[in-house]
């Protein structure tokens, strides 16, 4: 189960760079797609889904 909350953690900050990357590629006027935007709630919602299961799991190993 720890490596399912790994993974949703590692793909909500890759996506989350994506969004910083894509959002100073815009503000310097550079085009870019705007994939990271459309899918910016469901990767904070994995994002966040990670790092509760990495704190839950790694409270009960303690």
């Amino acid at each position: 189960m720890k490596r399912l909350w790994q993974i949703c953690f590692a793909i909500g900050i890759i996506m989350m760079v994506g969004r910083l990357a894509t959002a100073l590629l815009d503000r310097m006027g550079v085009e870019t797609t705007t994939f990271f935007f459309e899918l910016q709630i469901p990767s904070m919602i994995v994002l966040i889904v990670g790092i509760i299961g990495l704190e839950v799991t790694g409270k009960s190993n303690k």
